[in-house]
C-alpha cells in the first residue's frame, strides 16, 4: 500500500492516464480531475489485489451503472496489457 504524502510513481501515472484514454476510447466521459482522483484513490487498497484495484477504480471512474460493461472491458484488457509488459499491479 501506498504512504499518504509520498509521491506516485511516474508509471503509475502513465498507465493511469493510458487506461483514461483507453475508457474514453470506450465512451466513458472521464476527466484528467476524475483520473487524479482514481490514482489517490489507490493509496488506500492494495495495488497487489487486483479487486481492490477494481472497486477503488470503478468507484471514481464509473458515474452510471451502463458505463459499467465497458469500464470492465477496459479493465480486463488494460490489465492484460500491463502485465505483457511487465508494467502493471498484476
Amino acid at each position: 500500500m501506498a504512504v499518504a504524502g509520498v509521491a506516485v510513481p511516474r508509471d503509475l501515472r502513465t498507465a493511469m492516464l493510458a487506461f483514461g484514454q483507453r475508457l474514453r476510447a470506450s465512451g466513458l466521459g472521464v476527466t484528467v480531475s476524475e483520473l487524479m482522483d482514481a490514482l489517490r484513490s489507490l493509496d488506500l487498497v492494495d495495488l497487489m489485489d487486483r479487486d481492490d484495484v477494481y472497486l477503488a477504480l470503478r468507484a471514481v471512474l464509473v458515474s452510471r451503472q451502463e458505463e459499467v460493461p465497458a469500464f470492465v472491458r477496459c479493465f480486463e484488457s488494460f490489465g492484460r496489457f500491463q502485465a505483457e509488459s511487465g508494467q502493471g499491479v498484476d
